[in-house]
């Protein structure tokens, strides 16, 4: 396999090789954006990386303009680029300065016959007493602004000892209790 490391503003549609139908950036929306800028509290970083895994799963986003949010909003997102003769390319996107209280972003999208196809969404928020509750709180409320398409699922969990064993994630013992948000397409 080979892998190849991208920064987010060299990718291009030349670059990554899609069609550019699939590449055409939808205007993210000024007030999402606004909001998104001035995230103060962890509480606050839970809600908007909650509505961002809600809102780039929707048909009209695309890889694009997730990379251009994550831009705009500061959190240096990079891209890695698995090429294999064997199996569809894969585009993970990671972020290194996540909102205040998240971490360890992932977004993966999987080439399909020159279309990227989300595969998968997600991010870390602090532990605390109240932190699994408030995930699912935020859950809730990203899904009544923008219910989920058709094909994908969203799941909230503390991460427990046989989480800590990720190789992309330097998890160490006081991470037990941090909370993953994760949205997946729903694998047949």
């Amino acid at each position: 396999m080979n892998t190849k490391y991208l920064f987010a503003f060299a990718v291009t549609v030349g670059l990554i090789g899609c069609t550019e139908k699939n590449y055409q950036s939808s205007s993210t929306n000024e007030a999402f954006l606004r909001q998104h800028k001035t995230i103060q509290t962890p509480k606050e970083g839970l809600q908007a990386m909650t509505d961002v895994l809600v809102r780039f799963a929707q048909p009209h986003e695309n890889i694009q303009s997730l990379l251009s949010y994550l831009v705009e909003t500061n959190q240096q997102p990079k891209v890695f680029v698995d090429k294999s003769d064997y199996i569809e390319d894969l585009y993970t996107i990671r972020t290194e300065n996540p909102l205040k209280g998240t971490a360890y972003f992932e977004a993966m999208y999987e080439e399909r016959d020159q279309v990227l196809v989300l595969m998968h969404l997600s991010f870390d928020y602090k532990k605390g007493i109240h932190s699994l509750e408030e995930a699912k709180a935020a859950v809730k409320s990203s899904l009544e602004e923008n219910p989920l398409p058709e094909g994908y699922h969203i799941w909230v969990k503390e991460l427990v000892s046989d989480d800590l064993m990720n190789p992309t994630n330097p998890y160490t013992t006081e991470d037990l209790g941090t909370v993953r948000v994760t949205l997946e397409i729903l694998r047949h």
